[in-house]
């Protein structure tokens, strides 16, 4: 849960995007109160923690 102009932000991982369209798609849009979703998807990281 975080304070912005969402209420929470996940990080998600899949093998490629059809996969990630699956999850988005039949898991978390289907989900209670779930209005809306955004998506950004990482190029590149700096630094994976």
């Amino acid at each position: 849960m975080i304070a912005s102009s969402f209420d929470y932000l996940l990080k998600v991982r899949t093998k490629d995007m059809s996969s990630y369209r699956a999850v988005l798609g039949e898991k978390i849009s289907t989900l209670p109160h779930v209005v809306q979703t955004s998506t950004f998807v990482v190029m590149e990281s700096v630094k994976d923690i």
